[in-house]
């Protein structure tokens, strides 16, 4: 059971970040070299991303890009345009309609083999059987509350973090600028040279003379 939360867990955590930007984070250590996966396996996967939904954000993009394929059409072809234009129009909502499709397409066997590799069998089989169970459903229905609910109460400590953490580097700053106990050097102290004058060999005395 215990193993069984955690799965759920990392799960849960990758269906929400799976396809989200990561806008100026450092580059992640590459993982190790994943077995290939069988092609039940990932069949397997793909009723796992379907019952946790985390493929809707794939499903997004694809309408989004429908979307934007009408209304580029209709950019191109307003009313009153030509038969060329409407042919023109109605090329290029295919063309992306079509590159919608196959990237649609990609991300989602991309997304179900991750799962395929990264999980076992067993693991994918018991995480397929709690999403699919009432308290899974509810689980995968209550995250947007989970959500809006941390929210908040996350900005707040992480506020709270952030004033202390300058408080403690305001405390600490007198300390770091203290004055030393020498001389400070003032604006009229001349420079020093950087050119320094050749040191001369010293020389001999003379011997004192014989006594005849």
């Amino acid at each position: 059971m215990k193993k069984l939360g955690i799965l759920l867990l990392s799960a849960s955590c990758f269906a929400g970040s799976a396809l989200a930007q990561n806008n100026g984070a450092p580059a992640a250590v590459p993982a190790p070299a994943a077995p290939s996966a069988t092609p039940a396996q990932v069949a397997l996967a793909r009723d796992v991303v379907k019952a946790m939904g985390a493929d809707r954000q794939i499903e997004g993009m694809n309408n989004q890009l429908k979307q934007m394929a009408t209304s580029q059409s209709a950019m191109l072809a307003p009313t009153g345009a030509t038969e060329e234009q409407k042919a023109a129009a109605a090329k290029v909502q295919g063309s992306i309609q079509d590159l919608a499709a196959e990237a649609t397409k990609n991300m989602t066997l991309a997304l179900d083999t991750a799962f395929a590799e990264v999980f076992t069998t067993e693991e994918l089989a018991a995480i397929k059987a709690f999403f699919t169970s009432p308290e899974g459903q509810s689980f995968k229905a209550k995250q947007q509350q989970l959500s809006m609910r941390l929210s908040p109460k996350m900005q707040q400590l992480n506020e709270e973090l952030r004033q202390k953490i300058g408080a403690i580097m305001q405390q600490a700053q007198p300390v770091a600028v203290a004055p030393s106990t020498a001389a400070p050097i003032t604006a009229t102290t001349p420079p020093v040279s950087v050119t320094t004058e050749p040191v001369s060999a010293p020389v001999p005395a003379a011997a004192p003379a014989a006594k005849k």
